[in-house]
């Protein structure tokens, strides 16, 4: 199960969304595909977040999954989310990220 972490505080602007992390004072935006995954959650995988994103996008859900994957990886490795197991796993393969990362708003 993927949730958001407890502590981040989120700001809805309707089409952007931000998270301010108060343990560490950093903040991040995602764009209305990024706040329609954050609002995606809870969920218990990627293919039901990327389920979600496909049908508000009008995509095939194979399409979403890949970039919604790297994006919940991001979130996960920035602690904004948090999950019941330590691999994404999406369509039943590992995702490697390589070295993406989410980053702050500077």
């Amino acid at each position: 199960m993927f949730r958001p972490a407890k502590e981040v505080i989120v700001t809805d602007f309707g089409n952007e969304l931000i998270l301010l992390d108060p343990r560490n004072g950093e903040m991040f935006s995602l764009n209305s595909t990024g706040r329609c995954v954050w609002f995606a959650l809870p969920a218990r995988s990627v293919i039901d977040v990327s389920a979600q994103v496909a049908a508000k996008f009008d995509v095939p859900p194979e399409a979403a999954c890949g970039d919604v994957a790297l994006l919940m990886v991001a979130l996960k490795r920035a602690g904004l989310i948090v999950s019941d197991t330590d691999e994404l796993v999406a369509e039943g393969q590992f995702v490697d990220t390589g070295s993406e990362q989410l980053q702050p708003n500077e």
